[in-house]
């Protein structure tokens, strides 16, 4: 196995989660609030005195468009105002003006630390692993890697990635969700390594496999998903050009296949070069 393919997916990842954490921490932080939720009381004003022995009139119900997610939802008409209000504060652009605003521009860039070892370990081992499985298993002679074995390629891929990374991932929402707990609560990690040393220490070494099992679900899907399609894709687009007709197409093909034979460890037949005769491998 070389390490070349864990290089170069562990760069292009690191790289790719430092440019968007910031976006990252804010779908955290909005996935954390929950001061805007409403409950059904009896009496959903305290303020009101209400004749218990009368009967009460239910809340005329309206229909309420979330400009946010596009769903409809049912909401009392006496509390549609009040949630179309705080609707427009967890707006994305909103969370991160308030995250700046409250804690400054370097708060965007919390945990970044641990986006960077989470990139290094989770998208690192799962390139690395289904491009060494790939390497093993396309047919040498064909070039053949049938979609059935890229999808399996892939979960392998996926779910041995997401259980090396799963102690990175939790530090990293625990240090994007530090800064919206009350001062007095607030951990104040200094770096992943703190994080991680903390969490071993207080919660111990389980605690940072908390929530592997969905995480190992999640990534096995996602890796299988992602990269058996793509390289499925790319070997359709490769042969089969509705644009191209005649030679062109064939030229393509014996490309394409001799290149298939190069990858695999096999010599293009050397025929190609002088005869007009289908590329082969010896």
């Amino acid at each position: 196995m070389g390490f070349k393919p864990f290089l170069e997916g562990g760069i292009a990842a690191i790289i790719a989660g430092a440019l968007t954490h910031p976006l990252d921490l804010i779908k955290v932080r909005m996935q954390l609030q929950g001061k805007h939720s409403f409950s059904f009381d009896q009496n959903p004003n305290p303020n009101l005195n209400l004749d218990h022995n009368l009967p009460v009139k239910p809340y005329r119900p309206v229909f309420a468009l979330d400009s946010l997610i596009g769903s409809i939802s049912l909401l009392p008409s006496s509390i549609h105002a009040q949630s179309s209000s705080m609707r427009s504060v967890t707006a994305p652009f909103a969370v991160g003006a308030h995250i700046v605003k409250t804690e400054g521009p370097a708060a965007l860039f919390s945990g970044v630390s641990a986006t960077i070892l989470r990139q290094m370990l989770y998208s690192a081992t799962r390139m690395g692993i289904y491009d060494f499985l790939k390497r093993r298993w396309t047919d040498r002679l064909t070039g053949n890697f049938p979609l059935v074995t890229k999808i399996t390629a892939g979960l392998i891929a996926g779910a041995v990635g997401s259980a090396v990374g799963n102690p990175a991932d939790v530090a990293m929402v625990r240090m994007q969700a530090d800064g919206s707990l009350p001062l007095s609560r607030r951990r104040n990690y200094k770096s992943v390594m703190d994080a991680l040393e903390r969490i071993v220490r207080h919660e111990g070494v389980s605690s940072l496999w908390r929530g592997s099992w969905l995480t190992v679900n999640r990534a096995m899907i996602v890796t299988a998903s992602q990269f058996a399609t793509y390289d499925h894709v790319k070997e359709i687009m490769s042969l089969r050009r509705p644009w191209d007709t005649g030679r062109d197409r064939d030229t393509r093909g014996g490309e394409f296949r001799g290149g298939n034979c190069g990858s695999g460890g096999v010599e293009p037949d050397r025929r190609c070069e002088d005869e007009d005769d289908e590329c082969g491998c010896r």
